[in-house]
């Protein structure tokens, strides 16, 4: 079984060493002690989709009450150095 290292190094597993082969191409490696935990990983995430969803809600107004936010400070009290 062959799997990418998130730095771009690819590693082969020898046959025997995985107890059960997880569905998937993709998987994530973790760390745990002196065991590697393959997990696969699921869908990746849609923007496209998300953002399809999100316009559908766009006539609903954000924060309708509007938002309760403390006065910004007089200039003199902010230092920036």
């Amino acid at each position: 079984m062959a799997f990418s290292l998130s730095g771009g190094v690819d590693t082969n597993m020898p046959a025997g060493t995985i107890a059960v082969r997880p569905d998937g191409s993709e998987y994530e490696v973790l760390e745990d002690g002196n065991r590697i935990i393959l997990e696969p990983i699921e869908d990746k995430f849609d923007a496209k989709a998300w953002l399809a969803e999100l316009r559908q809600h766009a006539h609903v107004p954000f924060m309708p009450e509007g938002r309760e936010q403390p006065p910004m400070p007089a200039d003199d009290d902010v230092d920036l150095n």
